[in-house]
């Protein structure tokens, strides 16, 4: 389990990493602020997932074999979808992280497929704690290397990276129906 939490985690985190790529390029001054509050929202929306995911495990019990997979490979298709959107406004992502409300409309918004990640867990009875320990840590890493490598190489690699995290959650679905992971 702590393999497959681990490896969620990673594939998690491109997308916090995506996003900081293209904040570090844009030179956001506001690091400190962009890392504490993604890691807050990373560690606590799997956790909602994760306990709705529990609470309704026993209805669909029977489905179990099958659902954990299907949801994950349904949300990296999705992220995958999301990396060949075009026109990204780089400025309209500078101006949201000038406030905190933007900040955490960001960070939500991010966290999207965390909730559905944890609640596909959930399901599988995964541990809350160090589901949400190792999303948030990964996350956060991904995050402060995020904005360094874009503060420093200034280049939009963003989609490259979300078509990577997108992938990334369909292998691990695969390797979860497998029984690898």
């Amino acid at each position: 389990m702590i393999l497959r939490l681990l490896a969620i985690g990673m594939v998690i985190a491109l997308n916090n990493f995506a996003v900081s790529l293209a904040l570090g390029a844009i030179g956001t001054e506001k690091r400190w602020r962009i890392i504490v509050i993604f890691g807050i929202f990373e560690f606590t929306i799997p956790l909602i997932g994760l306990l709705i995911g529990q609470s309704l495990a026993g209805y669909i019990s029977a489905a179990m074999d099958w659902l954990v997979p299907v949801l994950l490979v349904l949300i990296g298709v999705a992220v995958i979808w999301e990396s060949f959107r075009f026109g990204r406004d780089d400025q309209k992502l500078a101006d949201m992280t000038s406030s905190w409300g933007g900040l955490i409309l960001l960070a939500a918004g991010l966290g999207i497929d965390n909730l559905f990640v944890g609640f596909s867990l959930g399901l599988a009875g995964a541990h809350p704690f160090l589901l949400a320990t190792a999303i948030a840590t990964c996350s956060v890493t991904f995050t402060a290397i995020g904005l360094q490598i874009g503060h420093v190489s200034r280049r939009h690699w963003e989609s490259r990276t979300e078509f990577i995290a997108g992938a990334g959650l369909v292998f691990v679905a695969f390797a979860v129906w497998q029984g690898w992971i």
